[in-house]
């Protein structure tokens, strides 16, 4: 769809099954998606036409995430085999690591900024950061007590904030592990949480219908938004920090100018 006018601009068509997650390469020309048919796709744009690229045989059960690197080196996946995959986005995707420790679903992963680590968010529990380069297990986060369903890097990569099914959203240092925030207040599990652009926030988004902005110097919850009727599923700022938008299962996006509302 184009920002601007809102306009259709291409249909995608490939996948045998449902489509459960899309990502853009940095410089927007290549776009990968994963589906319940096990497959990743690349796409790529030529003169503002797309068409099908590769095919990637990516995982032996549904594929939960797509993700590229900051620096477009990489594309991670993740799937209901228990096991996430990096490939080599700039050598014509080839196979380079396969991220073995998890034992359960991994349902997300993050880059940090430099592309050097990449995080992982698991059915078992646990965070883990590896080497990219390596595929080396660096450091694992034992923290939540239930499946984490979201990791992501602050945008220094010096923390991480993880989202889990036991209500909780932590704030842990991602060299340690270390616990530095454990951040309660959601009555259900949290779906996902992401930093504020700035560091100076992180914001919530849970099954009880609610999208938490908490302070990030002191863990308090300074504004909860209550709009949605239904769990909310995503929570986004834009680049600037400016704007919040969430998405519900009730159907609804929320955009939001947020600063107005803690004045």
């Amino acid at each position: 769809w184009g920002v601007e006018d809102g306009a259709l601009k291409a249909t995608l068509q490939g996948h045998t099954e449902t489509v459960h997650t899309v990502a853009w390469v940095p410089d927007g020309r290549r776009l990968a998606s994963g589906s319940d048919d096990t497959t990743v796709r690349i796409w790529r744009e030529e003169d503002g036409s797309w068409a099908q690229e590769r095919v990637l045989d990516a995982h032996d059960a549904m594929v939960t995430f797509v993700r590229f690197s900051p620096d477009g080196r990489w594309l991670v996946t993740g799937g209901a085999d228990y096991q996430c995959r990096l490939w080599l986005a700039r050598d014509d995707f080839a196979p380079h690591r396969v991220l073995e420790g998890h034992h359960g679903m991994v349902w997300m992963a993050d880059f940090d900024p430099d592309s050097t680590r990449v995080a992982t968010a698991s059915d078992d529990g646990t965070v883990r950061v590896w080497s990219a380069e390596s595929g080396d297990e660096l450091v694992t986060i034992r923290g939540h007590h239930g499946p984490v369903w979201a990791v992501r890097f602050s945008v220094d990569g010096r923390e991480l904030v993880s989202a889990s099914s036991d209500t909780l959203v932590k704030v842990c240092d991602s060299f340690s592990g270390g616990e530095l925030l454990s951040l309660e207040g959601h009555d259900s599990m949290v779906n996902l949480a992401v930093f504020e652009p700035n560091g100076e926030y992180v914001v919530s988004a849970s099954s009880d219908n609610m999208v938490k902005l908490w302070k990030r110097s002191d863990g308090q919850c300074v504004k909860t938004f209550n709009e949605h009727n239904d769990k909310v599923t995503q929570v986004q700022f834009t680049p600037n920090g400016k704007i919040l938008a969430s998405g519900s299962d009730d159907g609804t996006v929320y955009i939001r100018s947020w600063k107005e509302h803690l004045l």
